[in-house]
């Protein structure tokens, strides 16, 4: 069964992934209606909220954080841009319940492989998190809805679930690494930042004060990149 998980998650997941948005509330941002697949879109609902959140590891489970209140369902979709035609398609859809806290190959339902990812770019993933649980049909459209689509369908009037929020899963190891390069190149900086205070200190040119500002800036730093290290480790270790 771990193996099963491995290669069904990771399938959908690995490599699909964008840079995570923090969300837990909804705010459409209207549009005219479009028509798709035979479903009135009101509008192309852009989410803009904050804390919901979506990590991935290297087995393709996605870990849910902040995840908005009163969820009964998670419906999870990968689209992508197909190289040759220039649109965005599905390639991959499942629904998890409501209360899951990460979504695994026994917690997924529903699972639908639409497409390869052969020839697609700029493809992701996101996690929506419904009021209640789409009906079986709805399950079915899933298959020509991107996320985009999925979200103005959730806005229609004659759609009866509500989106509470969205986020687009981020590749967690991945994540983690580019923040300790950046806090990397931060302490550099404030290692050169102290050491011109330091100078300016010893010549009579600056304070006290600035000199251990400067020291509790790079210790701050060092401090940060300490604990990312250490998170970086425990996600190769598991």
């Amino acid at each position: 069964m771990k193996n099963n998980l491995k290669f069904t998650l990771s399938l959908a997941f690995v490599s699909l992934l964008g840079i995570g948005c923090k969300k837990n509330f909804v705010e459409p941002l209207p549009k005219p209606s479009t028509e798709q697949n035979g479903i009135r879109l009101q509008t192309a609902v852009k989410i803009r909220a904050v804390g919901f959140q979506a990590e991935q590891d290297d087995a393709g489970v996605l870990s849910l954080k902040n995840i908005p209140a009163n969820t009964k369902q998670f419906i999870v979709i990968t689209d992508g841009n197909n190289v040759r035609t220039q649109t965005t398609k599905t390639l991959w859809a499942a629904a998890a319940s409501g209360d899951s806290k990460q979504i695994t190959n026994e917690a997924v339902k529903n699972m639908m492989t639409v497409r390869q990812a052969t020839s697609f770019k700029s493809c992701k993933t996101e996690v929506f998190a419904l009021d209640s649980e789409l009906l079986p049909e709805e399950m079915d459209q899933l298959k020509t809805m991107t996320r985009e689509t999925f979200k103005a369908y959730c806005q229609d009037p004659n759609t009866k679930v509500t989106l509470l929020g969205s986020t687009v899963a981020t590749d967690a190891i991945k994540a983690l690494e580019n923040s300790i390069k950046t806090t990397q190149r931060a302490i550099e900086r404030a290692k050169i930042a102290k050491q011109k205070a330091e100078e300016k200190f010893a010549a009579g040119n600056a304070t006290r004060k600035s000199l251990t500002q400067a020291e509790s800036i790079l210790a701050s730093l060092e401090s940060k990149l300490a604990y990312l290290k250490k998170e970086l480790l425990d996600h190769q270790e598991h």
